[in-house]
């Protein structure tokens, strides 16, 4: 696979808490996926929260704030699509690492034509930023 191509789908990425952490600050939302020794694939679909933000403007800092908490909607979809639209799109997700053998993991985007890809990873009290996308 195509590691520059494979990170997380919606023109902006949110992911909220690390592979360590269980629980989101309010307890509220999907639950974790649980990554294991006995899968190598999992759909995220249906544990993504999503918050659309139509004007684009909205910042990691806003975004993770306790205000934008409980806008996220859970996802109703396996795989979630919005069409062609000038809103950017927020995705969070949990994440817990119960895999006694594998530390690495790899996201990937399902639509290859995704214009601005931002990857948002905790990091203490910050976010690490990885960008892509076409466009990039």
């Amino acid at each position: 696979m195509n590691r520059r191509a494979l990170w997380i789908a919606c023109l902006l990425i949110l992911i909220s808490v690390s592979l360590a952490r269980a629980q989101s600050a309010n307890g509220t939302g999907t639950g974790p996926v649980i990554l294991s020794d006995d899968a190598e694939k999992y759909l995220l679909g249906l544990h993504l929260e999503i918050l659309e933000d139509p004007g684009g403007q909205l910042t990691i800092q806003e975004v993770t704030s306790p205000e934008y908490s409980n806008r996220f909607v859970p996802s109703q979809e396996e795989v979630p699509n919005y069409g062609f639209t000038g809103s950017a799109y927020w995705v969070r997700f949990r994440l817990r690492n119960e895999s006694q053998s594998v530390d690495d993991w790899l996201l990937e985007v399902g639509f290859p034509n995704m214009h601005y890809v931002d990857l948002y990873l905790p990091d203490g009290v910050a976010y690490v930023s990885r960008q892509t996308g076409v466009l990039r």
